[in-house]
């Protein structure tokens, strides 16, 4: 099998951003909320930040995690730029974000 080489005037970074787009086809699931549960840890965003930047910046991520002072807890928000890809879920460690099959319309 031959060697591959990166195309010429290409950085690693641009490869990186074309195998994960902006916006992903809107996936077959949705995320679904359970802010009483949350912590408030923002591993969610921190994840979801890294999908899109490839980097860790919490206020890049398609998900806003707020504290209520008057529910005294954490409200986590879904941006209408969410693709609903679940990566959130799979690094809450406290079960406030789950995915379910999305309906179809």
């Amino acid at each position: 099998m031959g060697s591959w080489r990166m195309p010429q005037g290409q950085s690693k970074k641009f490869l990186l951003r074309e195998r994960v787009p902006e916006m992903a086809v809107k996936s077959r699931f949705r995320v679904m909320v359970n802010s009483a549960k949350c912590v408030g840890c923002d591993l969610c965003r921190l994840r979801c930040s890294f999908r899109f930047t490839r980097t860790f910046r919490p206020s890049e991520a398609k998900l806003s995690v707020d504290w209520s002072e008057s529910s005294r807890s954490f409200e986590v928000f879904l941006h209408d730029d969410c693709d609903h890809c679940s990566l959130c879920v799979k690094y809450c460690t406290y079960d406030a974000l789950t995915v379910e099959a999305a309906s179809s319309e």
